[in-house]
């Protein structure tokens, strides 16, 4: 499944024949895209252990990271996560309990946060830290017709519905419906199931 294919089944389903409507029509999928970005369903899911690197407080999240979920740290062979011993907190609340001092505290890092794709820590690492990091992911880059999604799976129908409503809302000659709306809230709900049952059987 490409940007172009799903392109093809929505100028299928409005019965579109020929290009005239293509740019439009891939301008709408992109941009469902961006808005489902923040979204956290369990097939967006990825593990990753990052490295904190001695003397420093922040590290730069990987490129597909969109939203967080959990960060632990670990020190001294154990595994520390968020309420033990590690807290996940606001940028503002790390800045106010820890950030005190100037420089800031060297020392094992017993908090981090999140902000613009970085995530700071409480404590200039006083060594080398692993923290082991699930978020969501996002696609990276901008998709061009021949490129796949992390959504055209089990996403599949939400991104085409919301694509098609964005497409008829903003082009000439068309106008989104109530009935459209309907469609995206309803796979929407249908996905948002889908991920309580898996949630659910872990």
């Amino acid at each position: 499944m490409t940007v172009a294919t799903m392109r093809e089944q929505i100028k299928s389903d409005l019965v579109i024949v020929g290009t005239i409507y293509d740019t439009q029509i891939d301008a709408a999928i992109l941009s469902a895209l961006r808005q489902l970005r923040i979204r956290k369903f369990w097939f967006l899911e990825t593990l990753a252990d990052l490295t904190l690197a001695s003397g420093a407080n922040s590290l730069t999240l990987p490129t597909n990271f969109a939203a967080p979920d959990t960060f632990d740290i670990i020190s001294g062979g154990s595994r520390f996560t968020d309420g033990d011993s590690f807290d996940f907190l606001s940028l503002e609340n790390l800045r106010a309990k820890y950030w005190t001092s100037n420089p800031v505290t060297t020392g094992t890092p017993v908090a981090c946060a999140v902000s613009n794709r970085t995530l700071y820590f409480s404590h200039i690492a006083n060594q080398e830290y692993t923290i082991p990091a699930i978020y969501s992911a996002k696609d990276v880059g901008t998709l061009a017709a021949g490129d796949t999604s992390i959504w055209f799976d089990d996403g599949y129908d939400v991104v085409r519905s919301m694509a098609q409503y964005i497409f008829k809302r903003d082009s000439q000659g068309y106008t989104s419906s109530e009935e459209d709306g309907s469609m995206v809230t309803n796979y929407m709900s249908a996905l948002g199931r889908q991920h309580e049952r898996f949630e659910g059987s872990r």
